[in-house]
C-alpha cells in the first residue's frame, strides 16, 4: 500500500507487515479492500501509520493533520511461515465459529483457531475503511450496540449482548449488515475458505450459542 508508513518498527516487524499486506491482497476480498482504501487515502492526501502495540487497534485522527494509526500486537502472532505449496503466511489466534466440540444439543461451539495472521490485519483495515467512508457513522456505531443492524434475539440480555459484540462498529465489521454486500471479516474468512468468525470475544473465550 503506498499510503502507508511504518513508525518504530524493528527490521522483522516491518517485514512481517509487509508480507503480511501482501497476503491480504492475495486474497480477492482483501484486495478490493485495500484498494477501496488505497483510493480514500488518495483522495484526502493521508496515511496510515503502522506501530506496534499490546493490542490490535485502530486510532482515528483527533484533526485533519492527525494521522490513521494502526496498531498490532506482534506479540500475538505464531512466526511459523506456513507453505502449503500455494500459499504462504503467519498465523495467530483468532475466533471463529466451530472450534470446540460441544455436548449441548442444539447449539453451535464458539472458540478460538488458527487464521492467516492477514485475516487479522484486514479486520482493522475493516474498521479504516469505515471511518474513510462515513465518519459520523463509525463514531456513532463505535458508542453503542443495539438491534440496529441485525435482529438479534438476546438482545434484551444487553450485558451478555455486549460481551458477544461489544459494539455495532465490531459487530458490523465481523458480519457485515443485512444484504448490503459489503466487506466484512466474513467475507474475506470466506474468500480464504476458513472457518467463519461470529461473536466478538477474546480468542481463548469458548462458549455455546443457541440456534
Amino acid at each position: 500500500m503506498p499510503h502507508v508508513k511504518y513508525d518504530g518498527l524493528s527490521k522483522r516487524q516491518r517485514k512481517l507487515a509487509e508480507q503480511t499486506l501482501q497476503d491480504l491482497y492475495r486474497n480477492k476480498v482483501g484486495k478490493q479492500l485495500i484498494n477501496q482504501i488505497e483510493e480514500k487515502l488518495g483522495e484526502i492526501g493521508k496515511f496510515v501509520h503502522i506501530k506496534a502495540g499490546k493490542n490490535h487497534a485502530v486510532k482515528e485522527p483527533k484533526n485533519e493533520t492527525d494521522p490513521l494509526i494502526l496498531t498490532l500486537n506482534f506479540q500475538s502472532i505464531d512466526f511459523r511461515y506456513i507453505d502449503s505449496g500455494k500459499e504462504r503466511f503467519w498465523f495467530t489466534r483468532a475466533p471463529c465459529l466451530g472450534a470446540q466440540a460441544g455436548k449441548k444439543s442444539k447449539a453451535f461451539p464458539i472458540g478460538s483457531s488458527e487464521v492467516p495472521f492477514y485475516i487479522v490485519l484486514g479486520h482493522e483495515l475493516i474498521h479504516i475503511k469505515h471511518f474513510l467512508e462515513d465518519e459520523k457513522t463509525y463514531k456513532e456505531y463505535s458508542a453503542r450496540f443495539d438491534n440496529t443492524l441485525w435482529p438479534i434475539p438476546s438482545v434484551g440480555d444487553k450485558q451478555r449482548a455486549e460481551w458477544i459484540w461489544h459494539d455495532l462498529e465490531e459487530q458490523r465489521t465481523v458480519i457485515g449488515t443485512p444484504d448490503s454486500g459489503e466487506i466484512c471479516e466474513w467475507t474475506l474468512r470466506l474468500a480464504a475458505g476458513i472457518a467463519p468468525r461470529y461473536a466478538y470475544q477474546g480468542a481463548e473465550d469458548y462458549f455455546l450459542e443457541d440456534e
